[in-house]
């Protein structure tokens, strides 16, 4: 990547693999969110604050969605709007609104405004990189040469990334071309490209993107994880523990170092560390619904169900539209027996066009279960619709086949199961039954 455009140039695949992620799960707040920030990237500005309007539908507590939100009515030229929107929305970050605020008062060319919500920011933001860049590009509004001399007094050498880069404005001393890269959101995109990359193996191109994510957003203890977890694709778990637990020194209320620690330990098989480690995240965000859809994950590999099941409900409160987790509880109230219940969820998931052969079978047993023969026999057809060699289908439909006195049905199920690799006890059961008659 060349310096001088190297904030704008994400690989191409990478962000197809973030496009066709949002297309395959419309309701995932958080896939939905990233689509919206690769269009803010493409200068799409109107396209992005639909899909982030739609990504608060699906999960209206989503901060950083609104802050997107925000930001791409700014770039599209709604500048009334976004500054409503500022005013009416409720930010989980609270150094979030000076920044949007100061964001504004540059598109609309007030400088003093800018200055004025950036020096509202706590003592420890106003060394930071994304604060300072910001500063001089609101200084630039006034006197150039002042933002110049600003700038170059203010140290950049230790952040990792090119001075031509970082600049808040571009070779012909020009803020306005690089106005996409006060946007703070967009360290989220960048963070997620550097996942992408690290996971591939790309180690050099995941720690640049790494770098890029803060001059965005220059969050430490956000840097220190996402070096945490480069070190961790390169199996340097060590290491990686290490930059995770010095994240949670730096940021003692921030919960994603803690959120590492428990992937790390569960991954590692250490489900009590990684219980430990989830608990201290839920401590300081405990109205972050993934986090406690991860506690109901991880109690369910601890076998606690029951506790799994409260977990995945308290997810499903913050926010209803959380298929994935829908689809969770629908199991564990399956497991449980609690039948009512395990239906009216696997059909909430159903009507959300999640729909497999496995979903249809539980459904299937669930109605059985009810003593709904006819309701259970559609669900065991649906099944093997899709999957005509699944054998407990053929084995359970020739049970309600029985239940109905349709013996020529019941055997036909059943000399399909015996065809097929399942049940042992099952193909006992059914081959004495066949011998009988």
């Amino acid at each position: 990547m060349k310096p001088e455009n190297a904030w704008s140039s994400l690989d191409s695949s990478v962000l197809h693999m973030i496009q066709v992620d949002a297309e395959e799960h419309p309701t995932w707040a958080d896939m939905q969110n990233k689509w919206g920030l690769v269009l803010m990237l493409r200068g799409d500005y109107e396209a992005a604050v639909t899909v982030f309007e739609h990504c608060l539908k699906i999960n209206p507590h989503y901060c950083w969605a609104a802050t997107n939100r925000i930001q791409a009515l700014a770039l599209a030229g709604r500048l009334d709007d976004a500054r409503t929107a500022v005013q009416s929305a409720d930010f989980g970050e609270k150094a979030v609104p000076f920044f949007l605020g100061a964001f504004l008062a540059l598109l609309g060319g007030q400088k003093a405004d800018g200055l004025r919500e950036l020096e509202s920011l706590s003592g420890p933001f106003q060394t930071r990189l994304d604060v300072n860049r910001l500063r001089a590009a609101l200084l630039w509004i006034a006197s150039a040469d002042d933002a110049k001399k600003f700038w170059d007094g203010f140290p950049i050498t230790d952040t990792g990334l090119n001075p031509l880069t970082v600049a808040p404005w571009d070779e012909d001393h020009e803020v306005s071309t690089r106005w996409i890269t006060f946007v703070p959101g967009l360290h989220q995109l960048f963070l997620e490209a550097s996942v992408i990359t690290g996971r591939l193996g790309k180690f050099d191109e995941a720690e640049s993107l790494a770098n890029l994510s803060f001059m965005f957003w220059s969050d430490e203890a956000m840097s220190l994880n996402q070096r945490g977890f480069l070190a961790a694709f390169r199996g340097s778990d060590g290491e990686a523990v290490r930059l995770y637990e010095k994240a949670t020194r730096v940021a003692p209320e921030d919960a994603r170092p803690h959120i590492a620690l428990a992937y790390h330990w569960s991954a590692a098989g250490e489900l009590g560390r990684a219980y430990q480690a989830l608990s201290s995240a839920l401590a300081r965000a405990p109205r972050y619904a993934d986090l406690n859809y991860q506690m109901a994950l991880l109690n369910r590999a601890m076998e606690k169900i029951q506790e799994a099941l409260e977990s995945v409900q308290t997810a499903l409160g913050i926010n209803p539209n959380y298929i994935v987790a829908r689809l969770h509880e629908a199991r564990m109230l399956f497991q449980l027996g609690r039948w009512e219940e395990a239906k009216g969820s696997y059909t909430q998931v159903i009507d959300n066009g999640l729909v497999s052969s496995d979903i249809l079978l539980h459904l299937g047993q669930i109605e059985d279960q009810l003593g709904d023969s006819s309701a259970a026999e559609h669900s065991y057809l649906k099944v093997l619709k899709q999957n005509p060699h699944e054998p407990l289908a053929h084995y359970l439909l020739g049970k309600v086949y029985q239940r109905q006195g349709d013996r020529e049905k019941a055997q036909k199920s059943w000399r399909e199961f015996l065809k097929l690799e399942g049940d042992p006890d099952q193909l006992a059961e059914i081959k004495a039954v066949l011998d009988q008659e």
